[in-house]
Protein backbone atom coordinates (compact mmCIF):
# COMPACT_ATOMS: atom_id res chain seq x y z
CA UNK A 1 0.00 0.00 0.00
CA UNK A 2 1.50 3.40 -0.27
CA UNK A 3 1.47 6.77 1.06
CA UNK A 4 -1.71 7.77 -2.00
CA UNK A 5 -3.63 5.04 -0.75
CA UNK A 6 -3.39 4.89 3.36
CA UNK A 7 -4.53 8.18 4.64
CA UNK A 8 -2.88 7.35 7.63
CA UNK A 9 0.85 6.62 6.50
CA UNK A 10 3.98 9.09 7.55
CA UNK A 11 5.06 12.01 5.22
CA UNK A 12 6.82 11.09 2.20
CA UNK A 13 9.59 13.89 3.56
CA UNK A 14 11.29 14.64 6.84
CA UNK A 15 8.94 17.44 7.94
CA UNK A 16 10.96 20.81 8.59
CA UNK A 17 9.58 23.55 11.19
CA UNK A 18 7.23 25.53 8.76
CA UNK A 19 6.00 22.13 7.45
CA UNK A 20 3.17 19.98 8.22
CA UNK A 21 1.74 16.63 6.62
CA UNK A 22 -1.09 16.42 4.69
CA UNK A 23 -4.08 14.81 6.41
CA UNK A 24 -4.73 13.16 3.26
CA UNK A 25 -1.94 11.94 2.09
CA UNK A 26 0.72 12.75 4.07
CA UNK A 27 2.54 14.58 1.78
CA UNK A 28 4.98 17.40 3.70
CA UNK A 29 3.36 21.16 2.75
CA UNK A 30 3.27 24.43 4.00
CA UNK A 31 2.29 24.92 7.59
CA UNK A 32 -0.05 27.44 6.83
CA UNK A 33 -1.19 25.78 3.50
CA UNK A 34 -4.99 25.31 3.00
CA UNK A 35 -5.20 22.77 0.45
CA UNK A 36 -2.60 19.90 -0.12
CA UNK A 37 -0.83 20.84 -3.65
CA UNK A 38 -0.25 17.04 -4.31
CA UNK A 39 -3.64 15.49 -3.40
CA UNK A 40 -5.66 18.92 -3.46
CA UNK A 41 -7.73 18.05 -0.37
CA UNK A 42 -8.20 21.24 1.69
CA UNK A 43 -6.64 21.10 5.38
CA UNK A 44 -8.75 21.35 8.41
CA UNK A 45 -7.60 23.77 11.01
CA UNK A 46 -5.88 22.60 13.74
CA UNK A 47 -6.68 21.95 16.83
CA UNK A 48 -6.14 25.39 19.41
CA UNK A 49 -5.65 24.20 22.71
CA UNK A 50 -6.61 28.13 23.82
CA UNK A 51 -9.37 27.80 21.20
CA UNK A 52 -10.32 24.26 23.06
CA UNK A 53 -10.20 25.89 26.88
CA UNK A 54 -11.79 28.34 26.10
CA UNK A 55 -14.66 26.53 24.79
CA UNK A 56 -14.34 24.07 27.40
CA UNK A 57 -14.80 26.51 30.57
CA UNK A 58 -17.74 28.68 29.21
CA UNK A 59 -19.41 27.11 26.69
CA UNK A 60 -18.94 23.40 27.77
CA UNK A 61 -22.41 23.03 29.69
CA UNK A 62 -23.90 23.31 25.98
CA UNK A 63 -21.32 21.22 23.95
CA UNK A 64 -19.15 23.62 22.06
CA UNK A 65 -15.78 22.06 22.65
CA UNK A 66 -17.42 19.22 21.34
CA UNK A 67 -18.49 20.22 18.00
CA UNK A 68 -15.18 22.32 18.02
CA UNK A 69 -13.86 18.96 17.81
CA UNK A 70 -15.77 17.24 15.40
CA UNK A 71 -18.23 15.39 17.84
CA UNK A 72 -21.58 16.97 16.41
CA UNK A 73 -23.58 13.86 18.29
CA UNK A 74 -21.63 14.94 21.77
CA UNK A 75 -22.04 18.53 21.24
CA UNK A 76 -26.45 17.90 20.93
CA UNK A 77 -26.59 15.27 23.70
CA UNK A 78 -24.79 18.02 25.80
CA UNK A 79 -26.87 20.95 24.47
CA UNK A 80 -29.84 18.60 25.20
CA UNK A 81 -29.16 17.65 29.59
CA UNK A 82 -27.63 21.26 29.76
CA UNK A 83 -30.42 22.03 32.22
CA UNK A 84 -29.30 18.91 34.41
CA UNK A 85 -26.04 20.63 34.95
CA UNK A 86 -24.32 17.26 34.39
CA UNK A 87 -22.58 18.04 30.73
CA UNK A 88 -21.26 21.33 32.40
CA UNK A 89 -19.54 19.58 35.36
CA UNK A 90 -18.44 16.66 32.90
CA UNK A 91 -17.42 19.69 30.66
CA UNK A 92 -14.87 20.84 34.15
CA UNK A 93 -13.32 17.30 34.44
CA UNK A 94 -12.42 17.57 30.16
CA UNK A 95 -10.72 21.20 30.81
CA UNK A 96 -9.09 19.58 33.16
CA UNK A 97 -8.36 17.04 31.16
CA UNK A 98 -7.55 19.54 27.74
CA UNK A 99 -5.55 21.73 29.81
CA UNK A 100 -2.64 18.80 31.06
CA UNK A 101 -2.62 17.76 27.34
CA UNK A 102 0.34 18.65 24.87
CA UNK A 103 -1.06 20.43 21.99
CA UNK A 104 0.69 18.46 19.64
CA UNK A 105 -1.37 15.77 21.49
CA UNK A 106 -4.14 17.10 20.88
CA UNK A 107 -3.68 17.55 17.03
CA UNK A 108 -2.86 13.96 16.98
CA UNK A 109 -5.91 12.63 18.33
CA UNK A 110 -8.52 15.27 17.61
CA UNK A 111 -9.62 17.34 14.45
CA UNK A 112 -10.80 20.98 14.67
CA UNK A 113 -13.42 22.92 12.84
CA UNK A 114 -13.71 27.11 12.99
CA UNK A 115 -13.53 27.72 16.26
CA UNK A 116 -15.32 30.77 15.50
CA UNK A 117 -18.00 29.36 13.71
CA UNK A 118 -18.40 26.89 16.95
CA UNK A 119 -18.20 30.15 19.12
CA UNK A 120 -20.97 32.01 17.39
CA UNK A 121 -23.51 28.68 17.06
CA UNK A 122 -23.20 28.18 20.99
CA UNK A 123 -24.35 32.01 21.57
CA UNK A 124 -26.76 31.82 19.36
CA UNK A 125 -28.33 28.17 21.34
CA UNK A 126 -27.70 29.86 24.63
CA UNK A 127 -29.69 32.84 23.58
CA UNK A 128 -32.09 30.55 22.46
CA UNK A 129 -32.22 28.32 25.51
CA UNK A 130 -32.35 31.60 27.57
CA UNK A 131 -35.73 32.86 25.37
CA UNK A 132 -37.27 29.31 25.86
CA UNK A 133 -36.35 29.36 29.98
CA UNK A 134 -38.11 32.96 29.57
CA UNK A 135 -41.40 31.76 28.59
CA UNK A 136 -41.56 28.72 30.65
CA UNK A 137 -40.66 31.28 33.56
CA UNK A 138 -43.45 33.47 32.39
CA UNK A 139 -45.83 31.30 32.16
CA UNK A 140 -44.69 28.69 35.30
CA UNK A 141 -44.17 31.84 38.26
CA UNK A 142 -48.06 33.12 37.73
CA UNK A 143 -49.09 28.82 37.73
CA UNK A 144 -47.06 28.66 41.18
CA UNK A 145 -48.03 31.96 42.47
CA UNK A 146 -52.14 31.01 41.90
CA UNK A 147 -51.34 27.25 43.39
CA UNK A 148 -49.83 29.75 46.41
CA UNK A 149 -52.70 31.87 47.29
CA UNK A 150 -55.17 28.76 46.69
CA UNK A 151 -53.27 26.84 49.02
CA UNK A 152 -53.67 29.62 51.63
CA UNK A 153 -57.34 29.95 51.11
CA UNK A 154 -57.87 26.38 51.79
CA UNK A 155 -55.30 26.62 54.44
CA UNK A 156 -58.31 29.32 55.96
CA UNK A 157 -61.36 27.23 55.36
CA UNK A 158 -59.46 24.01 57.10
CA UNK A 159 -59.21 26.37 60.57
CA UNK A 160 -62.87 27.67 60.06
CA UNK A 161 -64.54 24.50 58.94
CA UNK A 162 -64.80 23.81 63.24
CA UNK A 163 -67.19 27.36 63.50
CA UNK A 164 -68.81 26.02 60.63
CA UNK A 165 -69.69 22.86 62.20
CA UNK A 166 -70.84 25.04 65.67
CA UNK A 167 -73.34 26.92 63.44
CA UNK A 168 -74.62 23.77 61.60
CA UNK A 169 -75.17 22.19 65.56
CA UNK A 170 -77.25 25.08 66.31
CA UNK A 171 -79.37 25.50 63.56
CA UNK A 172 -80.01 21.65 64.10
CA UNK A 173 -80.57 21.80 67.88
CA UNK A 174 -82.87 24.79 67.06
CA UNK A 175 -84.46 24.37 63.85
CA UNK A 176 -83.49 28.35 63.00
CA UNK A 177 -80.56 30.23 62.08
CA UNK A 178 -79.01 31.79 65.07
CA UNK A 179 -79.74 35.65 65.33
CA UNK A 180 -76.63 36.65 66.63
CA UNK A 181 -73.09 35.24 67.12
CA UNK A 182 -74.01 35.32 70.53
CA UNK A 183 -76.73 32.51 70.16
CA UNK A 184 -73.79 29.80 69.14
CA UNK A 185 -71.79 28.69 71.96
CA UNK A 186 -67.77 28.80 71.91
CA UNK A 187 -68.01 30.98 68.35
CA UNK A 188 -64.96 32.58 68.75
CA UNK A 189 -63.00 34.24 66.05
CA UNK A 190 -60.54 32.37 64.19
CA UNK A 191 -57.13 33.43 63.03
CA UNK A 192 -55.14 32.38 60.90
CA UNK A 193 -51.60 34.00 61.46
CA UNK A 194 -50.73 35.96 58.03
CA UNK A 195 -53.45 34.90 56.33
CA UNK A 196 -56.65 35.41 57.69
CA UNK A 197 -59.60 36.10 59.88
CA UNK A 198 -62.59 34.65 60.56
CA UNK A 199 -65.88 35.71 62.94
CA UNK A 200 -69.44 34.62 63.07
CA UNK A 201 -71.52 37.52 62.88
CA UNK A 202 -75.65 37.66 63.15
CA UNK A 203 -77.93 35.00 61.30
CA UNK A 204 -74.85 32.52 61.11
CA UNK A 205 -72.47 34.13 58.31
CA UNK A 206 -69.37 33.29 58.82
CA UNK A 207 -66.93 36.02 57.02
CA UNK A 208 -63.39 35.85 56.52
CA UNK A 209 -61.29 38.53 55.68
CA UNK A 210 -57.50 37.65 54.13
CA UNK A 211 -55.11 39.51 55.69
CA UNK A 212 -53.62 43.02 53.64
CA UNK A 213 -50.26 41.40 53.90
CA UNK A 214 -50.70 38.95 51.24
CA UNK A 215 -50.57 39.91 48.04
CA UNK A 216 -52.93 41.00 45.38
CA UNK A 217 -55.67 40.20 43.84
CA UNK A 218 -57.00 38.45 47.32
CA UNK A 219 -55.36 40.88 49.38
CA UNK A 220 -57.79 42.39 51.94
CA UNK A 221 -60.85 40.43 50.19
CA UNK A 222 -63.45 38.49 52.09
CA UNK A 223 -65.30 35.38 51.82
CA UNK A 224 -69.05 34.79 53.23
CA UNK A 225 -70.36 31.42 54.06
CA UNK A 226 -73.66 32.17 54.06
CA UNK A 227 -76.54 30.00 55.72
CA UNK A 228 -80.00 29.45 54.58
CA UNK A 229 -83.07 27.52 55.48
CA UNK A 230 -85.44 25.90 52.54
CA UNK A 231 -88.13 23.61 53.56
CA UNK A 232 -86.10 22.36 56.39
CA UNK A 233 -83.03 21.99 54.38
CA UNK A 234 -79.63 24.00 55.57
CA UNK A 235 -78.02 25.72 52.40
CA UNK A 236 -74.68 27.08 52.47
CA UNK A 237 -74.00 30.04 49.92
CA UNK A 238 -70.44 31.48 49.39
CA UNK A 239 -70.64 35.22 48.69
CA UNK A 240 -67.73 38.17 49.29
CA UNK A 241 -65.74 39.82 47.09
CA UNK A 242 -62.68 37.38 46.79
CA UNK A 243 -62.54 36.47 42.79
CA UNK A 244 -63.96 33.42 41.91
CA UNK A 245 -61.08 32.01 40.63
CA UNK A 246 -59.74 31.13 44.34
CA UNK A 247 -62.75 30.28 45.48
CA UNK A 248 -62.11 26.89 47.44
CA UNK A 249 -63.46 23.49 46.36
CA UNK A 250 -66.24 23.27 49.04
CA UNK A 251 -67.66 26.47 47.36
CA UNK A 252 -67.75 25.44 44.54
CA UNK A 253 -69.74 22.51 46.28
CA UNK A 254 -72.07 24.32 48.05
Amino acid sequence: MTPDDNVYAPPAAKLESDQKACQQCGASIHLLAEVCPRCGVRQRPPVSKIALLLLAFFGGGLGLHKFYLRKPVQGILYALFCWTLIPGLIALIEFIIYACTDESALNRKYTATSAILVAAIGFGVFFVLWFVVGILAAIAIPAYQDYGRRAKIEMAMAQVEPLRMKVMERIADTGALPATAADVPDATAVTVPAIAVAQLTDHGVIVIRFDEALRPPIAGTTLEFTPSLDGGQLHWQCLGNLPARYLPRRCRAL
